[in-house]
């Protein structure tokens, strides 16, 4: 039997035969602080190949892990698209020069994920679904590799129950600069942005992984 690599999730093989992706890889990105003003538009896309939120929803959707995809479907980031048809958009778009929001690039740069990435490294990506999770976590075509390869790797099919986390650097949690990326004064609906406060919300921490919240966000928020 060979023995499972340190550090890895365990993936059973019914779910491979439903993964086709999830979160990401991808490299690291600038230091820690908020973006101020005076500064440039750090990169809204990041390298490698973006699978889609339908594909992380195959491995998460579990209650027993947090259920990120439900949480995600809860927000704002996954009307994102649909709000550019809305009349409060449409007038700012008007007041912006844009005709129609949901077919100019000014504003699909930001309501939908990895809208400036070539074409052939999103292949899968439905613009109705808005901001979707690699948006924040990054490409997941790696990901998807990484995971199918570690479960290859063990005899054993029962999922785990125990919290096993990937290594480090192979999925990352936004920083402050992911955000500002998009939540910047390019936006007509700027308002300051709170980095504590638009992490609370969004945040989906595994329960299987005990972690003091506030203190990932202040983490986050560096």
């Amino acid at each position: 039997m060979m023995t499972r690599p340190k550090g890895y999730a365990l993936l059973s093989w019914r779910n491979l035969a439903l993964i086709g992706g999830s979160l990401a890889v991808f490299a690291a990105i600038s230091p820690r602080s908020p973006l101020n003003a005076a500064e440039a538009t750090p990169p809204r896309w990041h390298e490698g190949k973006y699978v889609g939120a339908g594909k992380c929803k195959n491995c998460h959707s579990k209650e027993a892990d947090g259920n990120p995809y439900g949480h995600w479907q809860k927000m704002d980031h996954a009307k994102a698209f649909e709000k550019l048809s809305s009349p409060e958009a449409i007038k700012a778009g008007k007041e912006k020069g844009v005709e129609s929001p949901q077919q100019d690039a000014k504003c699909l740069k930001c309501h939908v994920t990895a809208f400036e990435a070539p074409a052939a490294v999103r292949p899968a990506i439905d613009p109705k679904m808005g901001v979707q999770c690699e948006s924040c976590h990054g490409p997941g075509g790696s990901h998807i590799k990484a995971r199918m390869a570690a479960a290859a790797a063990v005899e054993d099919e029962e999922e785990s129950v125990e919290y096993k986390p990937v290594p480090a650097g192979e999925v990352i949690l936004p920083l402050a600069k992911t955000c500002t990326a998009c939540h910047n004064q390019e936006s007509p609906h700027f308002k300051k942005f709170d980095c504590a406060e638009r992490m609370e919300k969004i945040l989906h921490l595994n329960p299987k992984r005990k972690r003091d919240q506030k203190k990932v966000i202040a983490d986050l928020c560096k």
